[in-house]
């Protein structure tokens, strides 16, 4: 699907049986070629000036990747708000090249450590494909507005700038190419997403969701951003 302002074009979904890994792949392909296709501007983090002041530190952080050798796993934190969060980031030890950077938002009632261990992704990484990321939800739940959803959506928690806060702190500490930022939720995490993008849709190369639906159009004025809808 690409989302332009109120306005959606649907595809037959991509997704269908097969991996989550192996719909990543297509997605990527799909998005890539709807950008050339609309001709969407490259997101640039100078397109898109961050208003927080970022704080970050990281502690090591083994298990998700423990019989996977090339594989760094860490636990990172980020100030947001001046609230403490946590992400964690699975790269190759041989990462040099500049490659995509994937961000995955958890469901409801899960975690970063659960969307790493289920999504089917780490063969990316392990590829020097990508380079994956996996927030943590504050009490498992995320804030997309309107109230969504759970703890978070209750405490208006600033969910929106902890996914900007990561893809700037992860240009800084990877090989990251700004141009291939790519967003994927699942339930709660997909209802993130879309508020994210609306937010920020230079910063995003394409947006893929699971089992969401957007809670509001974005703006009429957004830039055209890929999306796959499943």
């Amino acid at each position: 699907m690409r989302r332009n302002g109120n306005r959606a074009e649907s595809n037959q979904s991509v997704f269908g049986r097969r991996s989550l890994a192996g719909a990543l792949l297509t997605f990527a392909l799909t998005a890539a070629m709807a950008a050339l296709v609309t001709a969407v501007t490259s997101p640039s983090l100078s397109d898109n000036p961050l208003t927080f002041s970022l704080n970050s530190q990281t502690f090591s952080h083994t298990p998700l990747t423990a019989g996977l050798p090339g594989l760094i796993t860490e636990v990172h934190t980020v100030t947001v708000g001046g609230v403490r969060r946590t992400y964690r980031s699975i790269v190759s030890i041989h990462a040099t090249d500049r490659v995509p950077l994937v961000i995955v938002l958890h469901g409801r009632g899960q975690s970063g450590s659960t969307a790493a261990s289920q999504s089917g992704f780490l063969g990316l990484a392990k590829q020097r494909q990508a380079v994956l990321v996996f927030p943590d939800g504050e009490q498992r739940s995320w804030d997309a507005g309107h109230g969504c959803c759970g703890p978070a959506g209750s405490r208006r928690v600033p969910d929106v700038p902890f996914v900007a806060a990561i893809v700037a702190d992860a240009v800084r500490r990877w090989p990251v190419d700004v141009e291939r930022v790519y967003l994927i939720g699942y339930s709660n995490g997909g209802k993130l997403a879309y508020s994210a993008v609306c937010a920020h849709p230079r910063l995003f190369a394409a947006v893929a969701t699971y089992g969401a639906v957007p809670l509001s159009p974005c703006p009429p004025s957004t830039p055209p951003v890929p999306f796959l809808l499943a």
